[in-house]
């Protein structure tokens, strides 16, 4: 009856070297993860409130900075606006290294002017999976105002 012991003692061993591998750190480290730079001569806009507003240069990037939980979208397409890139990330080491459920991540909306005028750019956040009749949701109004630059010679 050496089996039950050798066996018991194989099984204590599996146990502790998977629990080991499941244990979380007590104190996760939150220390923020920034977006990455935005390429070219960028306006950087991070909402305090939920309403801004920018001016720009016909050809010029404007990179929106959120933080989110669930998904930034847009309430209309703009028109002044064109989208380049969406980027998506997490917003601290915690969420990046351990996987932290629930995590904070950051969403950066890259747009280029490409006409003159004035509109509003709006943006939602909201869970995918819900109604758009749901009230529970951030939204984001940055008023855009783009103008030619008077540098440049005007297009033949």
């Amino acid at each position: 009856m050496v089996r039950r012991p050798v066996i018991a003692a194989l099984i204590a061993a599996a146990l502790t070297v998977s629990a080991a591998g499941c244990e979380r750190r007590a104190n996760p480290d939150f220390t923020p993860i920034e977006p990455p730079a935005v390429g070219g001569p960028a306006v950087r806009i991070r909402p305090g409130g939920m309403t801004s507003e920018v001016d720009l240069v016909v050809g010029q990037t404007l990179a929106v900075e959120l933080d989110t939980h669930f998904n930034w979208r847009e309430e209309s397409a703009p028109t002044l606006l064109r989208q380049i890139d969406t980027l998506w990330g997490p917003a601290d080491r915690a969420t990046r290294d351990e996987g932290v459920t629930g995590g904070r991540y950051w969403t950066v909306f890259v747009y280029r002017a490409e006409r003159e005028g004035e509109e509003t750019l709006r943006l939602i956040e909201a869970r995918e999976w819900e109604p758009e009749t749901i009230t529970d949701r951030h939204t984001l109004s940055v008023r855009v105002r783009a103008r030619a630059d008077e540098a440049q010679p005007p297009a033949p």
